[in-house]
């Protein structure tokens, strides 16, 4: 059995069709997360791994709340996938962490998944077209535009978002301006981004991007994984030093 550990909570790693990788961890400690957040719907969960990473960042944030020291019976963070064993590696992950109380794993679609009032919405969404091909077929599935694309999250998002709710993303820097077309045709204005390089002197490889239902002063960022002298970047070191044992 893979396992994966992180200073609060562990994830398996073995049954999940696409496995941990930056991406997720990236996307789960740079989303912005508030302690009034209640609602949180991590599309494509895969192993869950950025729907614990939310639920670490939310207790967190919860502790400086009066009469409040973590997550409530309240708050409410749900993942689903399309794929039958990432939800049950997903649900194992959820079962073993210390906020399994408030965490759910769920096989829908995002298309059957009903309205719901999210404060956060998060994705690591499929990006390579249908003719990419993939030697496993659970593989391709969740690689594929085909089952499911940042433009269905988007729409799900500007119909569901809570007044203060926010839609974070990860994908590939060549995506920039089809997302922010997007999200500008659907009435989601964008609030963050941030530019990602594996390291200082190598091209833009991934884009992280905000967006809510408010026009709010635009935060524009670069970060760089690693330097030049293969050390890690400090704004990488700054967003994942409460979730690894070492940065």
């Amino acid at each position: 059995m893979t396992v994966f550990r992180f200073k609060r909570f562990q994830v398996q790693n073995d049954l999940s069709a696409m496995k941990i990788n930056t991406d997720g961890v990236l996307l789960g400690a740079w989303c912005s997360v508030f302690p009034d957040d209640k609602n949180v719907l991590d599309i494509g969960t895969g192993t869950g791994v950025v729907a614990l990473i939310v639920a670490q960042r939310l207790s967190e944030a919860k502790r400086g709340l009066p009469f409040c020291g973590s997550l409530s019976q309240d708050d409410s963070i749900i993942g689903i996938d399309i794929d039958d064993l990432s939800v049950q590696e997903a649900g194992l992950n959820f079962k073993n962490s210390p906020w399994k109380d408030n965490l759910r794993a769920e096989h829908c679609a995002l298309g059957d998944f009903p309205s719901w009032k999210a404060d956060l919405v998060v994705s690591n969404p499929p990006y390579f077209e249908s003719e990419t091909r993939s030697p496993s077929v659970r593989r391709k599935q969740a690689r594929s535009t085909d089952t499911m694309s940042f433009r269905e999250v988007l729409s799900y998002s500007q119909a569901n978002l809570s007044d203060n709710g926010r839609v974070a993303m990860i994908l590939p820097a060549d995506y920039g301006k089809a997302v922010l077309f997007d999200a500008s045709d659907k009435g989601l204005y964008l609030n963050r981004i941030t530019f990602v390089s594996s390291k200082r002197g190598k091209p833009f490889s991934r884009v992280l991007t905000e967006f809510s239902l408010h026009r709010r002063p635009l935060v524009r960022e670069e970060m760089y994984i690693t330097e030049e002298d293969g050390k890690y970047g400090e704004e990488y070191i700054k967003k994942t030093s409460e979730l690894y044992f070492k940065p």
